[in-house]
């Protein structure tokens, strides 16, 4: 029976690492997994556990940077407050939660068809009543009663 070499750990180490990632959690492992493949490598031709933990330090850093990056980029980068379909939307009060009024859209505001509001002048709302969205304050919508 023959033995693993280091490199050899090194290279089966990064592997899994990168199969995890892939199936588990995304970019989390990747950079390692990468910079264990490298350093197995470089450890493979060099025979020099200085430069194969150099390299397995320097592409892991790389690595995170990249990762770190590819995950801003994919934030989506607009607030819903920035979202011009919101103001002017008109709804019916359906009933009260608390110190809010639930209101009901037809179409739905952002897949939604049921929004906690509250009135902008802190005037009574009343059961079936149409309002207009004046503003959005976190996901609590600002209403103006519509006169009849």
């Amino acid at each position: 029976m023959t033995s693993l070499t280091a490199w050899q750990v090194l290279l089966i180490v990064g592997i899994a690492l990168v199969l995890m990632d892939y199936f588990i959690l995304p970019l989390l492992l990747f950079p390692f997994g990468f910079g264990f493949i490298a350093a197995s490598l470089v450890l493979y031709l060099t025979n020099s556990n200085f430069w194969a933990w150099t390299t397995f330090s320097l592409i892991s850093i790389l690595g995170i940077i990249y990762a770190y990056k590819l995950r801003q980029k994919s934030k989506p980068q607009k607030e819903i407050k920035d979202t011009p379909d919101f103001q002017g939307r008109v709804g019916k009060v359906i009933g009260r939660e608390g110190a809010f009024y639930k209101v009901e859209f037809s179409t739905g505001l952002l897949g939604e068809t049921l929004w906690l509001a509250k009135p902008k002048n802190d005037e009574e709302l009343k059961e079936g009543q149409k309002v207009e969205v004046v503003e959005l304050r976190g996901n609590i919508l600002i209403v103006e009663p519509i006169k009849e």
